[in-house]
């Protein structure tokens, strides 16, 4: 069984939380109700990682090497996202970090026809970086990168040659989603604790908030992100709405004021922020393909 856009979308997400959680758990692991809740987290996301293996495909009329082409990306991709996330983390770039959560079973999950989008935009991100003096250090070269878009390209044309059967489809999404509706309300208990962590632990809290959100390398939507404060004092505001006029796309502001809204096609739309004693604010923007960009509130306060 191919997991749906939804669920992969999810693990993605889930991965990246939990290797998040392991690195930091010298700091939450004093506060007894957030280190249950991301034990439970852990232990339900290999209930979830068993489910997701356990997929089955019917690959009649598969060639052998397009099978072999496919792997070939995914070792590739894993180990470049690895590296590069390595160095983000190194520098302390955590959006660049957070770009890079994808593993070899990540893009063997992947639809064939989002394979060569997504190598496209990797080596669009890496490429940058390749004229860093540090990042050379890290051993990813131009002509790997090279070799790698040939490769994605090879696979392309080779789509269409298989058939893929699901069985067992019913039976076996409702167990996965089943399991991921256990692993949301972890990360929403989870998220009701992090103000206890703010005022000592402020990098924790960001980069919980940060790794719990879906954020991909938006092969086929854009986004915007960006931090609501203010205007007299520069003070970071929580429970701001901001939402795309006319659609369901919305999220609301953290403990950091920080928000995101990602997976919206290209289009020119009024992006909104509104809360209690504030001023609504209102925002043109253009959303591109494959780019989650900064977009900044600095709100007026309501005058009594």
């Amino acid at each position: 069984m191919a997991l749906t856009q939804k669920q992969s979308d999810e693990k993605a997400r889930f991965a990246k939380l939990g290797i998040f959680l392991i690195d930091e758990v010298l700091i939450y692991k004093s506060l007894l109700p957030f280190k249950n809740e991301a034990d439970d987290f852990e232990t339900n996301y290999l209930k979830f990682d068993d489910l997701a293996e356990g997929k089955i495909i019917d690959t009649s009329g598969e060639t052998e090497e397009k099978t072999a082409n496919k792997l070939s990306i995914a070792e590739s991709c894993a180990l470049y996202c690895g590296t590069t996330r390595a160095f983000a983390k190194k520098i302390g770039n955590l959006d660049l970090a957070a770009q890079m959560w994808y593993s070899k079973s990540d893009i063997l999950d992947m639809k064939d026809t989002e394979v060569l989008g997504f190598v496209n935009n990797l080596v669009k991100t890496i490429t940058p970086l390749l004229a860093d003096i540090v990042f050379k250090t890290y051993g990813i070269t131009a002509l790997q990168l090279s070799d790698l878009g040939t490769l994605a390209i090879t696979f392309n044309g080779e789509i269409g040659h298989a058939g893929m059967v699901i069985h067992g489809a019913t039976v076996s999404n409702r167990n996965l989603n089943d399991v991921i509706k256990l692993l949301q309300g972890n990360i929403e208990m989870m998220s009701l604790l992090l103000p206890n962590f703010q005022k000592l632990q402020p990098d924790f809290v960001a980069g919980f908030n940060l790794n719990s959100k879906t954020i991909d390398l938006g092969v086929h939507h854009g986004g915007v992100m960006g931090k609501i404060t203010l205007e007299t004092t520069g003070a970071a505001l929580s429970d701001i709405k901001v939402e795309i006029v006319g659609t369901l796309k919305n999220d609301i502001s953290d403990v950091l004021g920080e928000y995101a809204i990602i997976k919206v096609s290209p289009c020119t739309a009024i992006v909104q922020a509104s809360g209690d004693g504030v001023v609504l604010q209102q925002k043109v923007h253009t959303f591109h393909r494959g780019k989650i960009e900064q977009l900044d509130f600095v709100m007026v306060a309501i005058k009594e």
